[in-house]
């Protein structure tokens, strides 16, 4: 069986991914006693910063539960959420955005993505 496994962004997080390396993020799928939760978890007044290293080869994948985004808030506004030289695939629960907040959320406080200064010269 799988077992799924979420990030939960505390205050202000940094993950670094390293060139060649994939980091999967999933929330539990609706089991019963299991919560919903975004695969990565991202509360208003948190922020999480994924960063990427110089060939910016690295790969988040992020699923959300059912109604879940696939990095942002469960409920109301996600914290801040920066995305800095790493390819990213976000995926929403039925109903959720991929990045932001849940379904019927009113979204996020704010996304900044940018290419690492390799990636920008290309």
């Amino acid at each position: 069986s799988v077992v799924p496994v979420g990030i939960v962004a505390m205050r202000d997080t940094h993950i670094i991914v390293s060139d060649g390396v994939s980091l999967t993020a999933q929330g539990p799928q609706l089991l019963e006693g299991i919560v919903p939760l975004p695969g990565i978890s991202v509360s208003k007044g948190d922020s999480i910063h994924l960063h990427g290293q110089a060939k910016g080869t690295g790969r988040v994948f992020a699923t959300g539960s059912a109604g879940c985004p696939g990095i942002g808030a469960t409920e109301g506004i996600s914290g801040a959420i920066g995305i800095y030289g790493l390819n990213v695939t976000a995926t929403g629960g039925a109903g959720a955005a991929g990045i932001g907040g849940g379904a019927g959320g009113p979204g996020g406080k704010g996304l900044v993505i940018r290419p690492t200064a390799a990636l920008a010269k290309d």
